[in-house]
């Protein structure tokens, strides 16, 4: 995981970095269960 270069991105991509950031966690979640 290359969190750096999400760093240096602009903050219109957080936006969309952000859902796929969700929707990662929701399959870890789903996979923990």
């Amino acid at each position: 995981m290359s969190i750096s270069w999400c760093n240096f991105q602009l903050p219109i991509s957080m936006t969309n970095y952000g859902k796929i950031f969700i929707a990662y966690l929701d399959k870890i979640t789903s996979e923990r269960r």
